[in-house]
């Protein structure tokens, strides 16, 4: 370690910490010519350097409080050894810790001559060395810690201020003054202080944070965010603390139920989302209330048996065992963590890879947006149910699982570099969809879905031999991995109705439409229901889809039925008392991506639920019996899809 005399600005080397004077330490903000330890041996020169006012001024600051010893990250470092930076880098906390007395030296603060610190608007809650990454350490590991004006004159302690540095820095009085232990302090809140700080270097987002979770890792520039990874990787290495998986927004379960037809994989280019470990801690940014749940009280309140954590990295992701909560007939469950908010216990949204039994990717995509943002939000960290009940049957069929979590990104900037998430293609994207209207619309029924329906007695019924005006034309439809796909091709195929029809003369349809200037809309009806189309439901099925398509051939506008203006994608139809159908739309991409990635094509995914009490009987009887008129009804239904792939089953109507 490099120690500067306060007296004669010579530089000396200690190598062992018993050698090592009482000395004082500096905490800035880097500026403009700073003076290095190249150039502090040539006093000089370095008296011609603008940061050299600063090494002076700090001098005097630790001279008069009786230091002839100081540290400066600026002129005490090696920087063209490598070796010496990462070691500077790694023991920095602790120097920092050591230190008899540290001076933080806001160089945009005025004194308290001039105001008072503390008050709303001040310059010293503004202050730069607020937002810096590396001050954050600076400000928790001494003991001791003096703030200093631009005029070099005192403005209080941390113990004096403590009360401002806790509102502006989110970090709690307690830990500030070190009255409560670091490490008792959730990994999640943790990362949230340093959410919203920034480096200069990438890397040094991660490297700023050793400290403040007592792990090393070596210094490697060059290497971007995968630094980040690597710090999160030692730092699961040697805790138990399942909270550094809980970042990104959380959302109440019922969030989850109210778009549950809305979620998808979504593109590829969001990736960084669907991870175990987040790419930078400002993904931690909504974290500040989580905290961790120790796991003896977790596995009692479960009552399951929690094995010890050991989190294995491996080429298929994050060896680990949770409670897990399988859905049936769907690759969507929940995986609980050892963690909290103040509203609940928290859990992972995941999806089962393809053809895997226990790998997951974390988070799907969906369409709520209350504000109607420009992306799709994703959606990974959910409550449990809050009701009594409900959270009583979802605890109940939690079962300690084995299994590997996609870890994260391999490289989040080259991803970001190529995708559509990047700034400069959004600024053009709304301009060149603008100047090309999508010229072809697909609407995809997933199979799972299909599946879904035909368990309940619900088949879409197609067309064979003649088709009456407005049905649907067969080669319109196409069918793949048992999802099927309906293509609509202005002019060709502009409007279409599908036909759903069930046991007991059940029945609902959607109107499908594209209007010539790209915007696509849709319509529901339900049999039995007011405002329903009354027709020979039960006979060929043309007669219904007549009198349906005769309500909406001449559609010229879309008004309140166009698929941007239903909210979060979704509509009701028919009763929900007795039989209502809610049918949610899902794009694939936003308006701005579609002219830029879409080349003039729109798609969606269609969603389908069945509610309402006769619905919801129906549905509770095809999963627990075999109905003899479901068998009867589903083989009347002409060229009706079968479906090979597990269903999507659930207990919600």
């Amino acid at each position: 370690m490099w120690l500067l005399n306060t007296r004669t600005y010579e530089l000396k080397k200690f190598d062992s910490d018993s050698d090592r004077p009482r000395y004082a330490i500096l905490s800035h903000v880097w500026g403009k010519e700073e003076v290095s330890l190249l150039d502090i041996q040539d006093l000089a020169k370095a008296k011609k350097k603008g940061g050299f006012v600063k090494i002076s001024q700090s001098c005097v600051v630790a001279r008069q409080d009786g230091y002839n010893w100081i540290w400066i990250d600026t002129c005490c470092i090696d920087k063209t050894s490598s070796a010496e930076l990462s070691e500077a880098i790694n023991s920095m906390y602790a120097w920092y810790g050591e230190a008899e007395v540290c001076y933080a030296y806001l160089n945009d603060v005025k004194d308290s001559s001039q105001e008072d610190p503390s008050a709303d608007g001040s310059s010293f809650r503004s202050s730069r060395w607020f937002t810096r990454g590396w001050t954050l350490q600076e400000l928790i590991a001494p003991r001791s810690l003096y703030f200093l004006a631009q005029n070099w004159r005192r403005l209080g302690t941390k113990r004096s201020l403590a009360d401002v540095l806790q509102d502006v820095t989110l970090v709690s009085r307690s830990v500030l003054l070190h009255e409560r232990l670091l490490d008792d302090v959730s990994i999640a809140r943790r990362m949230s202080w340093a959410s919203r700080r920034e480096t200069t270097r990438v890397e040094d987002r991660a490297y700023s944070l050793m400290g403040i979770f007592s792990v090393n890792i070596p210094t490697i520039y060059g290497e971007g965010e995968k630094a980040f990874i690597r710090l999160q990787l030692e730092i699961i290495r040697q805790s138990p603390d399942q909270s550094i998986f809980a970042w990104g927004k959380t959302h109440n379960h019922q969030v989850f139920l109210d778009n549950e037809h809305s979620l998808s994989d979504g593109p590829k280019w969001t990736s960084e989302y669907r991870s175990l470990l987040a790419s930078s801690p400002e993904m931690f940014a909504d974290s500040a209330a989580v905290e961790s749940v120790p796991l003896e009280s977790f596995g009692e309140r479960l009552t399951l048996t929690i094995p010890v954590p050991e989190y294995y990295p491996t080429n298929y992701g994050i060896h680990i065992h949770l409670p897990l909560y399988r859905m049936h007939g769907t690759p969507m469950c929940f995986a609980l963590l050892a963690c909290r908010d103040k509203q609940g216990m928290l859990g992972l949204l995941l999806r089962r890879m393809d053809n895997s039994p226990n790998r997951y990717y974390v988070g799907l995509h969906g369409m709520y947006r209350p504000l109607r943002p420009p992306w799709h939000p994703y959606f990974r960290m959910f409550r449990v149910p809050a009701g009594e009940r409900d959270k009583k049957a979802f605890l109940e069929k939690l079962v300690v699982s084995d299994m590997y979590l996609h870890s994260h990104n391999p490289n989040p900037q080259r991803s970001r570099a190529l995708g559509i998430a990047d700034k400069q293609l959004r600024l053009h994207a709304r301009t060149l969809h603008q100047a090309k209207p999508p010229q072809q619309f697909t609407f995809i029924v997933p199979g799972w879905l299909v599946k879904r329906l035909q368990e309940t007695g619900f088949c879409l019924e197609r067309p064979k031999g003649e088709k009456p005006p407005g049905w649907t034309p067969t080669k319109a439809w196409t069918q793949k991995d048992s999802a099927l796909t309906l293509t609509m091709r202005a002019p060709d195929y502009h409007r279409a109705v599908v036909l759903f029809r069930g046991p007991k003369r059940e029945a609902f349809a959607l109107a499908i439409g594209v209007t010539k200037t790209g915007l696509a809309w849709a319509e529901g009806v339900v049999k039995g229901t007011v405002g329903s189309v009354d027709g020979d439901w039960d006979g060929s099925g043309h007669d219904a889809a007549k009198r349906i398509w005769s309500k909406y051939s001449d559609v010229g506008s879309v008004d309140n039925r166009g698929l941007d203006m239903w909210k979060v994608g979704t509509r009701h139809f028919g009763d929900e008392k007795t039989r209502a159908v809610k049918v949610t739309f899902t794009p694939w991409l936003a308006d701005e991506e579609r002219g830029v990635v879409g080349k003039g094509t729109v798609t969606y995914t269609v969603g389908i639920e069945l509610r309402g009490k006769v619905y919801l009987e129906w549905k509770r009887l095809s999963s627990s019996e075999d109905l003899s008129e479901k068998a009867s009804t589903s083989s009347r239904i002409a060229n009706a899809p079968r479906e090979s792939r597990r269903g999507r089953g659930g207990e919600r109507g």
